[in-house]
């Protein structure tokens, strides 16, 4: 072949192997010396200087708003930020005027507050998903928000960390919105905002939960027998045994115990109920690997029932441990409570009585099959002491070997 040949084919790998982010293309969606493209809404002070976006509320508790004049669908936005210390803010996006009700309805917001002990966190998706504490950031520094809607697909990154995801379809179109604090006197500062557009994307299938609990062809199973542990077995010194009333009672005893299936599943949607008291740690364990002899989160992945200490728990009942973090306060202590498991390759999601609790895409080496465990855990944070877990109506569907056109 002639040099010249070699050389094309050459830049043509080359180009073809680089990089991901080298290919992308953002567009600078504010100018950095005036609000053209955006509109205002609401009562505010601004300030506009070096590329700097100031906005500062004029009074408590008010509602105001820099909206961007386009219409986005689907985009990747990166937006820097730095804000006082006390205030709050966030990024607003999809959000359509045209439809009616509340702004949860209308729009996404990701949460921008500074308080680590709320029911949103800085980088939550409001009504969507909750952000996993960030340790070590420096709050009179910029930050980085990163906010990925690609079709119900929603996802949050603070400084290229990613803090939450989940799949939601109350708003697929509409504009991008920052939020003036609702404190008065807080200030918000925003520089080098920036998007990437992308392709349209249809979404004709249900979401991975309705699908589950829809499939006909695969009925829900008891995981129990009546009054008998067969198909199980134990690890760990625990007790577990049937009450009169039928449920399964798990006591940890002076370390923790695991109620664990013979069977190994995949691709499956779980349903059960419990009752624990609050300070008492159990949760269900999934995909652990059938030849290991102990449990672990290196080796499975942990559906946490466990409140310790309120708000500020980093993984309360209904979190996927390490992954996803749950809403504070979903149960009801002494009484029953239901959780739905969905397991379908990577993704993992909760609900804890009702509401979705965590989402997440879990890193390829957890996308096997495996037992699953139910756990009488240790009080860590208190006196390390044993506790107690109820369960019952455990039910299994088995989706192995199903497709989900969704993914």
């Amino acid at each position: 072949m002639e040099k010249k040949n070699w050389l094309f084919v050459l830049v043509i790998l080359l180009c073809w192997n680089i990089a991901p982010g080298q290919q992308e293309n953002w567009t600078t969606i504010f100018n950095g010396k005036n609000l053209e493209g955006w509109t205002e809404r609401g009562n505010f002070e601004k300030d506009i200087k070096e590329g700097v976006l100031s906005l500062t509320a004029s009074h408590a508790f008010n509602n105001a708003w820099v909206l961007s004049e386009k219409d986005y669908r689907n985009f990747k936005l990166e937006v820097e930020f730095l804000m006082d210390d006390g205030a709050n803010s966030g990024i607003l996006f999809r959000y359509n005027p045209v439809l009616t009700g509340a702004l949860n309805v209308q729009a996404y917001e990701a949460n921008i507050d500074w308080d680590p002990d709320i029911q949103e966190p800085l980088g939550t998706l409001e009504h969507v998903a909750r952000a996993k504490l960030i340790e070590s950031l420096d709050k009179n520094s910029w930050n980085k928000m990163r906010i990925e809607a690609i079709g119900d697909h929603l996802k949050v990154f603070i400084n290229d960390r990613q803090v939450c995801e989940g799949h939601n379809r109350r708003s697929m179109v509409g504009k991008i919105g920052l939020q003036v604090p609702i404190r008065q006197g807080g200030t918000i500062r925003f520089r080098n905002i920036q998007i990437m557009e992308l392709a349209d994307t249809e979404m004709s299938t249900p979401l991975l939960e309705e699908y589950y609990r829809a499939s006909w062809e695969r009925p829900l199973k008891p995981m129990f027998e009546a009054n008998s542990f067969n198909g199980w077995h134990t690890i760990g010194e625990g007790v577990w045994k049937w009450t009169k009333e039928g449920a399964i009672h798990g006591y940890s005893g002076k370390a923790a115990s695991y109620l664990v299936s013979d069977e190994t599943y995949q691709n499956f949607y779980l349903s059960c109920k419990f009752r624990i008291i609050k300070e008492d740690n159990s949760g269900i364990f999934i995909r652990k690997h059938p030849d290991s002899s102990s449990v672990s989160l290196a080796d499975a992945i942990e559906c946490n029932i466990y409140d310790h200490n309120g708000v500020g728990h980093a993984y309360s009942t209904g979190s996927i441990v390490t992954h996803a973090r749950a809403w504070a306060g979903m149960i009801a202590y002494d009484e029953w409570n239901t959780m739905e498991i969905f397991a379908h390759e990577s993704h993992i999601i909760m609900y804890v009585n009702g509401r979705k609790s965590s989402e997440i895409y879990m890193p390829e080496a957890f996308n096997k099959a495996g037992n699953i465990c139910l756990q009488a855990g240790t009080k860590v944070f208190l006196d390390n002491g044993p506790s107690d877990i109820y369960f019952k109506d455990v039910m299994i569907k088995d989706m192995d070997g199903t497709s989900f056109l969704g993914e």
